[in-house]
């Protein structure tokens, strides 16, 4: 499983609550995980070209070296929080055929040894996720580092950088968390997303809870007991599909 933190695109604050005691909590479930640090907008100067070639290359990486991580090159997932949440369902859906949708300059350096390795991850779980880029429920942060602060951008960017436009049927099976009380990114991305992903067609699920607030990563201990209830939520979701089997091989 790779865990992708959220900062708004623009920096790493999400590794500490997220990307670390989620990859720790993964990890006491016997689930391999890999955080990902992405390079980010407002102290890097990258933006959504940079943001979706390191996810890209994420998912290849681990699934190319699947034997030696020890791990099936046909059970990679990624969970994403807010800004990686839109990492995680851009993936599930930009690279819904195995290869991925870059924008113009966009793609990384050659690599022989990844460029033939499917970027699709086989699930993804998305959490408080940044889903679109149109008013009124972006954010705009995270929109302004997509976009390297263009303020006036070409449409069809804005539209391949929305994942509720990017829908396919062969978009990978995905789950959506979130918080009604959310003040940084509404809950709507996520409902936006969900509506796509079943006209479509696609294996999905939408926990939306009506405690918890952003940022909350696991939620746990945090005075969120319905939103607390998502990890394990999940982890059943994965096993139900054959992604997840406990330690020691029951059920």
């Amino acid at each position: 499983m790779i865990v992708a933190s959220g900062g708004s695109y623009g920096h790493h604050g999400g590794l500490r609550a997220e990307g670390e005691p989620t990859a720790r909590w993964l990890a006491a479930r016997g689930i391999t995980a890999v955080v990902l640090r992405y390079r980010v907008g407002e102290f890097g100067g990258y933006d959504h070209r940079a943001f979706f070639a390191d996810s890209v290359r994420a998912i290849q990486t681990v699934r190319a070296r699947a034997g030696e991580l020890g791990v099936s090159p046909h059970k990679i997932g990624i969970f994403g929080f807010s800004a990686g949440g839109h990492m995680a369902a851009s993936l599930a859906t930009r690279c819904a055929d195995g290869t991925p949708r870059y924008a113009e300059g966009g793609a990384p350096p050659p690599d022989p040894a990844l460029d033939g390795v499917s970027c699709r991850p086989d699930f993804a779980v998305a959490v408080y996720p940044v889903v679109t880029l149109d008013p009124p429920h972006a954010h705009m942060r995270s929109r302004d580092n997509l976009l390297g602060g263009e303020r006036e951008p070409d449409p069809a960017l804005v539209e391949l950088l929305s994942v509720e436009r990017q829908v396919t049927p062969r978009a990978a099976p995905l789950v959506l968390v979130h918080s009604r009380r959310d003040r940084k990114v509404p809950y709507q991305n996520s409902e936006l997303l969900y509506a796509a992903l079943r006209e479509q067609g696609v294996d999905s699920e939408l926990m939306l809870f009506d405690d918890g607030a952003h940022g909350l990563g696991l939620a746990q201990g945090d005075g969120a007991p319905d939103m607390a209830t998502w990890p394990a939520r999940a982890l059943a979701w994965m096993r139900a599909r054959g992604f997840y089997t406990p330690p020691g091989g029951a059920g």
